[in-house]
C-alpha cells in the first residue's frame, strides 16, 4: 500500500494550522494554487477542498474532496462536470500527468448525478481513491476523459490544502 508515501508527501508541505483564514461564522479557508478548503469550526467539522475545472469545450466543471462531517472517517471525491453524457459511460479514464487508469462504473466510481446537462461521479473504491489522491499531491494536472468530452483539473496546490484539511481534522478528533 502506497499510504506512507502519501503521508510522506502531505507532512513535507509547508501548510499549517495558523495558516487558516475565518471566512464567515463558523467556518475558515484555507487556500494554496488553484486549490481550496473549506472547514466548519464546530460540529460537525466538515470539511471540502475544491477546485475549478474546464473541459475540452470551456464547459465549467469542479473537483471536491469531502471529509466526513462528525468523525475522522476519512474523505472521498467527486467531479463534478457539465455536458456529461447522460447516463455516465461505463468506463472513464483519469489521468495525472499523462500517467492514467480506467475506472469501471459501479466498481471503481459512482454515478452522483446523470442528468441532461450536469453529471457526477463518486470515487468508491478506498484504494483507488488513496492511490489517486498521491498522484494528484505529487502531479501538475489531472484530466477525467469521458467519451463525450474531457475535464482538466489544476493540481497547483492541491498537496498543500490536503495536508492542511488533514492537520486540521487530526487536532479536533
Amino acid at each position: 500500500m502506497r499510504l506512507p508515501l502519501l503521508a510522506a508527501v502531505l507532512l513535507a508541505s509547508p501548510a499549517a494550522a495558523g495558516d487558516w483564514q475565518e471566512m464567515s461564522a463558523g467556518q475558515l479557508i484555507y487556500a494554496a494554487g488553484d486549490w481550496m478548503a473549506i472547514c466548519d469550526t464546530g460540529e460537525p467539522y466538515g470539511c471540502t477542498a475544491s477546485v475549478e475545472a474546464g473541459d475540452d469545450a470551456g464547459g465549467p466543471g469542479r473537483v471536491l474532496v469531502l471529509w466526513a462531517e462528525g468523525g475522522d472517517e476519512g474523505f472521498g471525491m467527486t467531479v463534478e462536470a457539465d455536458r456529461t453524457p447522460s447516463p455516465l459511460p461505463e468506463t472513464i479514464t483519469v489521468s495525472v500527468d499523462g500517467d492514467a487508469e480506467v475506472l469501471r462504473n459501479s466498481a471503481d466510481f459512482f454515478p452522483v448525478i446523470e442528468g441532461a446537462e450536469t453529471g457526477a461521479a463518486e470515487i468508491g473504491e478506498p484504494l483507488l481513491l488513496v492511490d489517486l489522491t498521491e498522484r494528484m499531491a505529487a502531479g501538475s494536472e489531472m484530466v477525467w476523459d469521458w467519451d463525450a468530452g474531457r475535464k482538466t483539473v489544476p493540481l497547483a496546490g492541491f498537496a498543500e490544502v490536503f495536508a492542511a484539511v488533514e492537520a486540521r481534522r487530526q487536532e479536533q478528533f
